[in-house]
């Protein structure tokens, strides 16, 4: 995680080097200064390093810190879950030393948590969505044209690769909470199975069991419209590669 911070935190400073080391004098200062002219060339300098550290501060850094936040908030959440499945996993030689009621409220404690996170990061996550495939679609449509400089293909390479982190991330993470909680239904199935056939005398206890082992499993979504699994990864980065091709394509006719 340290690293990851740091990463975040000094990137925005090596590419804007890089910009400047690049467009040296001849970069976009007109922009930077709202068409003010400055002479001297090592103020020119200064300001595209300045303006360029602005720039990806604002369209890196801030989109892949806010999908760090979002990563390491369900990161608890998953946590949580883990913690109580490998309590589950502990105790499942004797159903007897279950305290069934107290693991029933704390299950439907975090269950209620993980239903207003879920409420809670719905816009955001979308937002974040729409910000990772904008950039590969920006990708995508400089592509088509027929020379790129390269300082441009310096720029599309940071689209892609924000695009890219920030799909990525949050996908891989917010599938977490699912999975784990397919693992806490499979065991309390086994554990069911297990002592529903070996001993009559606990019904109260297995019906308890069953009502955990009912819950629905609850998938974080951006706006009910994507729901974060694995599988949504594949077919995302299945169609950038799809449209990536025509383009090529399109590009070679």
């Amino acid at each position: 995680m340290d690293m990851v911070l740091i990463t975040y935190c000094t990137a925005p400073a090596f590419l804007a080097a890089l910009y400047t080391y690049f467009a040296g004098e001849s970069g976009i200062v007109d922009f930077w200064t709202f068409e003010y002219n400055i002479v001297e060339g090592k103020y020119k300098v200064l300001v595209n390093f300045i303006g360029g550290l602005m720039y990806y501060t604002v369209y890196m850094e801030f989109p892949c810190f806010a999908s760090l936040s979002v990563c390491v908030l369900v990161y608890h959440y998953e946590l949580l879950l883990r913690n109580f499945h490998d309590d589950l996993k502990k105790r499942s030689l004797s159903i007897k030393i279950l305290k069934c009621n107290k693991l029933l409220n704390k299950y439907n404690n975090i269950v209620e948590n993980l239903l207003l996170l879920k409420d809670t990061l719905s816009k955001p996550l979308l937002a974040a969505l729409l910000n990772g495939f904008l950039n590969l679609y920006l990708v995508l449509s400089y592509s088509l044209q027929q020379e790129v400089v390269f300082i441009m293909i310096l720029e599309l390479f940071i689209f892609a690769l924000t695009g890219v982190l920030l799909l990525t991330s949050l996908i891989l993470c917010c599938s977490g909470i699912p999975e784990y909680m397919i693992k806490i239904k499979s065991t309390l199935a086994a554990l069911i199975d297990r002592h529903q056939v070996s001993d009559l005398t606990l019904g109260r206890e297995i019906r308890l069991l069953e009502r955990m082992e009912k819950k629905e499993i609850i998938y974080l979504s951006a706006c009910d419209m994507v729901y974060f699994r694995k599988e949504f990864l594949l077919s995302a980065f299945g169609t950038f590669l799809t449209y990536s091709l025509l383009i090529v394509n399109m590009k070679k006719v």
